[in-house]
């Protein structure tokens, strides 16, 4: 399988986690959502072996042909059935009633934010792979030590200067940016 159909492949698999994250924090049934997660799956489907992978989802909706693929021998394949996931809202709990609320505090205190003391937990199994390939060309050591030296840093502010400065990162690539986002997140958090 081609290295850019690998690559389309994994950006459609961090698009349906995405949605999957804005379902289960939106606790309903968003059928905008839900059909935007559907159309997403389709894709990813669309994207296993046996299909014309030539060409990319996006283009194919805008009504080109996907390539004839060149004849070659066909390899020996392996059947791969894929289950289409069904997500079924829970059945909607009429609240009870209560007899009479009590008087509420005209200010009620905001909850304490969530600490997070490892800057190693701020990030999901795909943000780490995609920030590892991305941003430190695979290198699992110098992404660890980088966040490790970025952890003993004393504001987000010297954190983004040391990654656009010292690492000359592209602050206009978004790779760049979600990161810079997960760190300005952890230094707001701990």
């Amino acid at each position: 399988m081609e290295y850019a159909t690998l690559e389309r492949m994994l950006r459609k698999a961090i698009d349906i986690e995405g949605n999957i994250r804005v379902l289960q924090s939106r606790c309903d049934d968003d059928p905008d959502a839900l059909t935007t997660l559907r159309d997403n799956i389709a894709q990813l489907q669309a994207m296993l072996p046996g299909e014309a992978l030539e060409t990319a989802p996006e283009n194919r909706a805008n009504g080109d042909a996907a390539p004839e693929p060149e004849a070659a021998p066909e390899p020996a394949t392996e059947e791969v059935i894929v289950a289409e996931t069904v997500v079924t809202p829970a059945p909607a709990v009429a609240p009870k009633p209560e007899p009479s609320p009590a008087p509420k505090p005209a200010i009620a205190a905001a909850a304490p934010a969530k600490t997070v003391n490892d800057l190693r937990k701020i990030f999901t199994v795909n943000d780490k792979f995609l920030f590892k390939r991305e941003l430190f060309g695979g290198n699992s050591q110098d992404f660890d030590d980088t966040l490790e030296l970025l952890q003993s840093m004393d504001s987000y502010h010297e954190a983004a200067e040391y990654l656009l400065e010292d690492l000359a990162w592209d602050p206009e690539s978004q790779t760049v940016i979600n990161f810079l986002a997960s760190i300005e997140s952890y230094f707001n958090n701990r």
